[in-house]
């Protein structure tokens, strides 16, 4: 069912911009799910497991976060970001950190004033997070929701977004053409999504491999982030070719595995 479901949103959803429409559809479908039971053990040895064979069980949470004071980041246009102070380098691998939350593209991110985002650019941008794992968990829920910018049926913003958060090299500039030759995106709505929950693979200063769960009516998806330290800020790591930006993409039938952090 999963083969299925993600080869019919390869042909019909493959702008960047769809990211939040795939969580969307995954989450609204029964699939065979996966899990992430174990991975956060896994954090801190600097190997990233096979995301293929894990299994689910059903788990029940009530998240809740403290409202950290909102951060107020500086409007910038692509800018460097200010320096990095040392910071906790632990992985919360029971409940979230605190944090403030801000819709953005219809969907609620957070920020701290401890973790980030410290720069908020003029399109609305938000970046440049703390060097931890923290910071990059923080990076990870802000660029998802960022590759999906509103009213961009040229692709343009989008590719704007990218050009700041995406790792440059080869595989982003095949990545970029294959963007430039997909069809064009239909306008997403993503106000019945929500960012639920998350899981280390792996962390350090330098690295950081996320599993994101996101949250549509009564079901549940996931997708993964590899996130790399660079030029003073958090880069998504550009997608293999043949891959897409935040591979692979799976149902979960429940959130077992999961560290729930939501917006109140």
């Amino acid at each position: 069912m999963i083969l299925t479901v993600l080869s019919t949103w390869w042909f019909t959803q493959s702008r960047a911009s769809a990211r939040l429409g795939m969580l969307l559809k995954l989450a609204t479908v029964v699939v065979v799910p996966i899990a992430v039971a174990g991975c956060a053990a896994d954090a801190g040895t600097g190997a990233e497991p096979d995301p293929v064979g894990h299994t689910a069980s059903t788990t029940h949470f009530t998240p809740a976060t403290k409202q950290q004071p909102a951060t107020q980041p500086t409007t910038a246009v692509g800018g460097a970001c200010p320096s990095s102070v040392s910071v906790d380098q632990s992985m919360p691998t029971v409940s979230g950190p605190d944090a403030s939350w801000d819709m953005v593209n219809g969907v609620r991110v957070p920020g701290a004033a401890s973790y980030g985002p410290h720069v908020k650019d003029a399109d609305g941008l938000r970046r440049c997070y703390a060097r931890s794992p923290i910071g990059a968990l923080f990076a990870a829920y802000n660029y998802i929701v960022a590759m999906s910018p509103a009213d961009d049926e040229s692709g343009e913003k989008t590719f704007s977004v990218l050009r700041r958060i995406m790792s440059p090299g080869q595989n982003r500039d095949l990545y970029f053409d294959y963007l430039r030759d997909a069809d064009d995106p239909t306008t997403n709505d993503h106000s019945e999504l929500e960012l639920v929950g998350y899981s280390y693979v792996t962390a350090s200063p330098d690295r950081a491999v996320i599993i994101i769960a996101a949250r549509a009516g009564a079901g549940y998806a996931s997708s993964w982030w590899r996130l790399n330290w660079q030029d003073g800020d958090w880069k998504v790591e550009a997608p293999q070719p043949g891959q897409l930006a935040g591979d692979p993409y799976d149902g979960l039938t429940d959130l077992a595995g999961f560290v729930p952090w939501r917006a109140p």
